[in-house]
């Protein structure tokens, strides 16, 4: 998935909801999924604690790969970003990926 929005004057919400519905419909897929596996809380986690970071990780033979970058805008520490005042530009780009380990 990729994202790439310029010069927006609106807010943006976190894409969490699309990062974690993706993820647990691959890991979902996958023979270490059960029904009272850990898997999904540990991936819902990790997307959680990173939003707006980038970050990797591996779970259940899975690499999960998201990279962020933005400007122009201010960090609301509750799942949105504001533009700035003062911005001329502002930016935001998200890719995430998952591949599957052999």
């Amino acid at each position: 998935m990729a994202i790439e929005i310029k010069n927006n004057k609106d807010w943006l919400h976190s894409y969490n909801s699309h990062l974690i519905l993706g993820s647990l419909a691959f890991a979902g897929a996958q023979d270490e999924m059960s029904l009272f596996s850990k898997l999904p809380s540990r991936i819902i986690e990790q997307i959680h604690n990173n939003t707006f970071k980038s970050f990797h990780f591996r779970e259940a033979g899975i690499t999960f790969s998201c990279e962020i970058e933005y400007s122009g805008y201010r960090d609301m520490q509750s799942f949105l970003l504001i533009p700035m005042e003062n911005a001329v530009e502002t930016y935001f780009s998200l890719n995430f990926s998952m591949n599957k380990q052999k």
